[in-house]
């Protein structure tokens, strides 16, 4: 027979205590340019889960009809000069 043994789910984080109210959040988003911006007025650390916590926030008010502006995203990977990467394709596929 197998091994009977039963792989348990790591444990949650309890929810931590965040500060904020709605108004202090819009005037944070609306007068910044990026989510970092937002995240050092609301005094948030910049982690994966705070800008999660962020992004979800506004897209909650959205959906409430806040008419809350779209903030640039990180780019990832920008230094990849993908243009010059799809000229150096065409360029392999006509030899």
């Amino acid at each position: 027979m197998g091994n009977n043994v039963t792989n348990l789910p790591k444990p949650r984080k309890t929810n931590q205590k965040r500060e904020w109210t709605w108004e202090s959040f819009i005037d944070a988003w609306q007068t910044s340019e990026s989510y970092d911006e937002v995240l050092e007025k609301m005094g948030f650390e910049n982690t994966p889960q705070e800008r999660s916590f962020i992004g979800v926030k506004a897209s909650y008010a959205r959906k409430k009809g806040v008419p809350l502006k779209k903030l640039q995203r990180k780019s990832r990977n920008s230094k990849i000069d993908w243009n010059g990467l799809a000229d150096l394709a065409k360029s392999k596929t006509s030899e």
